[in-house]
């Protein structure tokens, strides 16, 4: 059945040549029981591994039925393992977090037994041991002679024709190690068995044969061995592979036998999976409700506000917004971002300045005094509650209301006079700012279209940004006749030439004049030509509209109807200004990702390689089983890829949970999209893969004896 011809093994230590093994010759058949004996160091047991294919050999030939083996590499052997070698340890190599019954069970799923049929089976088994009434018990609670019956059990589960025993009684008191050497010889028929030992005189009464080793040599052979080789299927023919079912099950019993381990890779996982979570729904929720660029940055940052726009900056349908409630609707809604201030003509040592809007934020509270209520009224809204933040103003006074600070220096600026009637404050206006809040929004919308800067561009093409004030006649009246076309005004010669004018019609919409009278209002002592003004008449400008506000309380909804019908829409408090940090995290969002990812998937690595270092016996048990590395790496692969699921699921739960503390999170999770979570999915799944494949690498980076070794010396 095997024979060794000149076989030798060698150990390096530190440099240092050892021999383990020198010169083996044996041949060994079937129904021999094998009694290898000797001194410690003299090889024994390094012989039963060589023979198992658990260790390799250096120099000579080891047959299996006349095959050679010496090519075999390391899965080769794995594979000879599966089929021909059932092993008895003197440290049992039980798998500690299973139960009896489990423990038995795993070799028959290898053989491609279902989980029910294979559970009917291992229970004769160890009923056949004498452990029925242990057979729920994990095997970590059982005494040494009950590990040694489960192993057994096990032995007889693989049914395979080599019975290995290396020191089985080694850690048994005499009468249980009695028990023992009986069950061998009950199981022994048609097998060889080979007994490595210290206690000759225990199973003496068993053994056919015995073999003395001194010093890695055969000096004793006691040989009645038979010459009829037991007749086997070829070494590596029809190999064996676990099938997904048991893999399934071995990854199920993995996950539920060991608690601490799946809770603590659990909380490992779950950090990883929490921040995909959160990076993807941040790329969504600045993708959807964040606009990077001219558009994003408004005065009245508020959620409960829709600014819809044209991308190229044309105008819009006014028929696309009948659908709305006309209140709250605000055309031309650029107005509200205007600049505006507060001149009390009366001394007072405060003047405020801000933006305009007919509707206030959802939030806002007030301070002192009432809403509006009545044309001509107004209600001075700020960032705080502090009443020093509206010192000099008074309830019930009547203010002038400029549309453009700038204007005051020409006297006669556009102007409403309006009542202050309430002060109030919201958390959601920037610092340093004031929003007036006034019903009669239609005046005050066509007096500031027409407070807009203008640029000139002179002869030759050459455009000069010279920031001149755009006026209407009827508020200027720089100029006593009417006027039917603009007038550009300006100081010094009267050589100047102006080809057009190009108004900022509600940035960035332009409009560009070509038919206009130049009045010069000054001379100039440099004659330089300046160009200082533009005044319109009040019909000239278009009332076409170019951006719309919404206030809606389902801003979403809006977002979602207005890009239906081909507009650019915006939450004006999600919006973000365009500055280098935003800019930069739009552009390298991808890239910031995959980073924090590795990151993170390097430090879960340090952490889950050291939950899983207790589980490298276990899977040097698994192989020794004959399970396949691969087959034992994809258990891995599958409870960290279900560990990364579950983690998945307990990150998208608890998201909303901290949104109760966190506000920021709370907007995050309404971002959670069907592609979203389909890319966490995704990306959980290669983390977790990733870490189990570097796990992998760790767990199977000895062979198995020196695996077996190293547990020993722990």
């Amino acid at each position: 059945m095997i024979k060794l011809v000149n076989v030798s093994k060698f150990y390096n230590s530190k440099g240092v040549i050892n021999m383990a093994l020198k010169d083996i010759n044996l041949t060994l058949n079937k129904g021999e029981i094998v009694a290898i004996v000797g001194e410690s160091g003299s090889g024994k047991s390094t012989l039963l591994n060589i023979i198992c294919g658990i260790d390799n050999y250096d120099e000579g030939e080891i047959y299996f039925n006349d095959q050679e083996t010496s090519y075999f590499n390391q899965e080769d052997m794995d594979n000879f393992r599966q089929k021909n070698v059932s092993f008895i340890y003197q440290n049992y190599n039980v798998i500690d977090s299973y139960t009896v019954l489990e423990n038995v069970t795993v070799p028959l799923l290898l053989k491609g037994m279902k989980e029910k049929e294979a559970k009917e089976r291992a229970k004769e088994l160890i009923k056949k041991v004498g452990l029925e009434d242990r057979i729920k018990s994990k095997a970590i609670n059982l005494s040494g002679g009950e590990k040694q019956r489960t192993v057994i059990a096990r032995a007889l589960a693989t049914d395979c024709p080599i019975l290995a025993c290396d020191e089985i009684t080694g850690n048994l008191d005499s009468k249980t190690g009695d028990e023992i050497i009986e069950l061998i010889k009950e199981v022994a028929k048609d097998k060889l068995v080979l007994m490595v030992t210290h206690n000759l005189e225990q199973c003496e009464h068993i053994i056919t044969r015995k073999i003395r080793l001194s010093d890695g040599t055969i000096v004793e052979d006691t040989c009645n061995a038979q010459d009829d080789a037991m007749s086997t299927d070829e070494l590596l023919d029809n190999e064996r592979k676990a099938s997904a079912g048991a893999l399934a099950t071995i990854t199920k019993w993995n996950i539920k036998n060991t608690p601490k381990k799946t809770i603590f890779s659990t909380i490992v996982m779950y950090a990883i999976a929490f921040v995909v979570v959160f990076l993807i729904s941040l790329g969504t929720y600045l993708d959807t409700f964040m606009t990077f660029g001219d558009y994003a940055s408004y005065a009245l940052p508020f959620d409960d506000r829709v600014v819809v726009y044209n991308k190229d900056a044309s105008k819009l349908n006014k028929s696309d917004f009948s659908s709305y409630d006309q209140k709250n609707v605000v055309y031309n809604s650029m107005v509200e971002d205007a600049v505006f201030q507060l001149d009390a003509k009366s001394g007072a040592a405060f003047n405020p300045t801000g933006s305009i809007t007919p509707h206030l934020d959802k939030e806002m509270t007030i301070v002192k005094g009432r809403e509006v209520s009545a044309p001509g009224e107004m209600v001075l809204c700020s960032y705080s509650k502090n009443d020093s933040l509206f010192e000099g103003l008074k309830l019930g006074d009547n203010y002038t209301l400029y549309y453009s600070p700038s204007f005051q220096a020409f006297g006669d600026a556009p102007h409403d006079y309006l009542k202050i009637v309430g002060f109030a404050f919201s958390p959601k206006i920037p610092q340093y700012t004031y929003v007036l809040e006034n019903t009669d929004f239609n005046l005050l919308s066509e007096s500031v279209r027409t407070a807009e800067l203008c640029s000139v561009d002179y002869t030759q093409n050459r455009h000069v940004n010279v920031n001149a004030d755009l006026m209407t006649y009827e508020v200027s009246k720089n100029v006593n006749d009417e006027i039917s076309k603009p007038r550009v005004m300006y100081t010094g010669s009267d050589h100047i030439k102006v080809d057009s004018i190009e108004v900022e019609y509600f940035k960035p919409h332009k409009i560009v004049i070509t038919d206009f009278d130049l009045v010069c209002v000054a001379p100039n002592p440099l004659e330089v030509p300046q160009v200082v003004g533009v005044e319109m008449p009040t019909d000239y400008l278009p009332d076409d509209i170019f951006e719309v506000a919404i206030y809606t309380n389902e801003p979403r909804k809006v977002v979602k109807d207005m890009e239906s019908k081909g507009y650019e829409a915006t939450i004006a408090g999600k919006a973000v200004s365009k500055s280098a940090i935003n800019a930069t995290m739009s552009k390298y969002f991808v890239i910031i990702s995959l980073v924090s990812g590795f990151i993170l998937n390097l430090v879960a690595y340090v952490i889950v390689s050291r939950i899983y270092a207790y589980k490298i016996k276990e899977f040097a048990v698994f192989r020794s089983l004959g399970y396949l590395r691969s087959s034992m790496s994809k258990i891995v692969h599958n409870e960290m890829s279900l560990i990364g699921l579950i983690s998945l699921v307990i990150g998208i739960g608890t998201s909303p949970i901290i949104g109760i503390w966190v506000p920021f999170f709370k907007e995050i999770t309404t971002c959670y999209t069907v592609l979203g979570i389909l890319g966490s999915i995704a990306i959980v799944l290669l983390l977790s893969n990733f870490l189990a494949w570097r796990l992998n690498r760790k767990i199977f980076k000895e062979s198995l004896v020196k695996t077996f070794k190293n547990e020993e010396a722990k």
